[in-house]
């Protein structure tokens, strides 16, 4: 094992996301036979739509959501994924070391922002409907080197993005072959 690599129980690999979730009764859920069993949310246009609850802002995504719930189970967690170089992404940086994360694995994309979703809930289940922008996420860069950085128990990989997600994929694959 190398001198300086960290060590985790578990290391995980994905997606981070500023989060925006909007609670409204100012819409009708619409149903039909025509609609092959699928249901849409309406909103009627140029209304403002108000949100009945407070409006809440986190940190989501599936590396980032996964690192949050095992940390705070007392699990020795680090998390690789990618951020902008925004507000955003200080904001998950500082979100991430009081979950008690390790943020060396970090990627600050330079002049790009963290991705953002928008998700709208409504209906006594709190159907939603998500709005997603990627942003940093496909930027995500996996080399060799930068794997062999890291010792875990356990590997949690989740949903890549964008053009190099197939060879961020084969990387970790062979990264592992070779451990």
């Amino acid at each position: 094992m190398k001198k300086n690599k960290k060590e985790f129980k578990v290391l995980a690999i994905g997606g981070i996301t500023e989060d925006i979730m909007f609670h409204t009764a100012d819409l009708k859920i619409i149903s039909s036979p025509l609609l092959n069993e699928k249901s849409l949310f309406a909103f009627r246009m140029g209304d403002k739509i108000i949100s009945d609850e407070k409006v809440l802002y986190t940190f989501g995504g599936g590396g980032a959501n996964i690192a949050v719930g095992l940390a705070r189970l007392g699990i020795k967690t680090g998390l690789l994924g990618a951020i902008g170089s925004d507000s955003s992404g200080e904001r998950a940086k500082d979100y991430f070391k009081k979950e008690k994360i390790d943020v060396s694995g970090l990627q600050v994309i330079k002049d790009y922002w963290t991705g953002l979703s928008f998700i709208i809930t409504a209906g006594k289940h709190s159907e939603h409907v998500i709005f997603s922008h990627r942003a940093a996420n496909e930027r995500l860069t996996l080399t060799s080197k930068i794997l062999s950085k890291y010792s875990a128990d356990c590997i949690y990989l989740t949903s890549l993005s964008g053009n190099s997600a197939i060879k961020n994929l084969t990387t970790v694959f062979k990264s592992l072959n070779n451990n």
